[in-house]
């Protein structure tokens, strides 16, 4: 145990005294975490946006960071206009297409994933992935929740991915949760998924999608999204 956190102590202290870092959060997460001042230079900043205007809180925190990674030219546009350090376009790929020539063999080893798709192998499967902490507003996911409860379901079910709580959310967005989960509960058709699971697990659970669901109020051409198509399968989305 004493050499496991003395090496892992080394490998931090590399990662924070590195000139080539990358942060990969949402300026609402990073100042949560406060992880801007851990490092000794300034690292770069992946940051994705779907609105013309920009929160206040983008320009508060860019001065944490040497430039800003995108890429899509509508970020590139909107964060060039609003913010004054370097804005650099990146190509960014799916995962999947490392992962193509085991999904098929793949068993799936989250034993109550793996138990509520045998219960339900004879039903359409809807499903929609979505991360709580990226804005369960922004992903609409309680308006998919609502419909999908009020329609006839003894042949269909709805299964939701997302995954555990990275930082508490608001009063707002805990209310949403709160209804969401209630209504979730009260319907054995509607099924969610909030554990960790493997990259090749989630792939294999898009297998079993008859219909991919993005209700996003403003998500872009999501990864998710081209995941299932390369699958093959239905997409439902704004």
């Amino acid at each position: 145990f004493q050499e496991s956190h003395i090496n892992q102590t080394e490998k931090i202290n590399k990662v924070k005294n590195s000139k080539n870092n990358i942060v990969c959060m949402q300026p609402f997460e990073c100042k949560i975490f406060n992880i801007c001042s851990q490092f000794k230079y300034k690292p770069s900043v992946l940051w994705m946006w779907e609105f013309k205007s920009l929160p206040n809180i983008f320009k508060h925190m860019e001065k944490y960071y040497k430039e800003i990674i995108t890429v899509s030219d509508f970020c590139l546009e909107v964060f060039n206009k609003n913010l004054s350090i370097p804005i650099r376009k990146i190509k960014l790929k799916s995962q999947i297409h490392n992962y193509l020539d085991k999904i098929t063999n793949h068993e799936i080893e989250y034993k109550p994933l793996k138990t509520l798709l045998e219960k339900n192998k004879n039903k359409k499967v809807y499903g929609y992935c979505f991360d709580v902490n990226s804005s369960i507003i922004r992903k609409n996911v309680l308006n998919l929740v609502k419909a999908f409860s009020k329609t006839d379901n003894d042949e269909k079910i709805l299964i939701l991915k997302t995954r555990p709580y990275r930082y508490q959310p608001d009063s707002l967005e805990n209310s949403i949760i709160h209804e969401l989960y209630n209504i979730i509960d009260n319907n054995e058709h509607i099924h969610i998924i909030n554990n960790q699971i493997s990259i090749l697990d989630l792939y294999k659970l898009y297998t079993y999608f008859d219909y991919y669901i993005s209700p996003h109020c403003g998500e872009g051409y999501g990864l998710t999204i081209y995941d299932n198509m390369i699958l093959g399968n239905k997409i439902i989305s704004p």
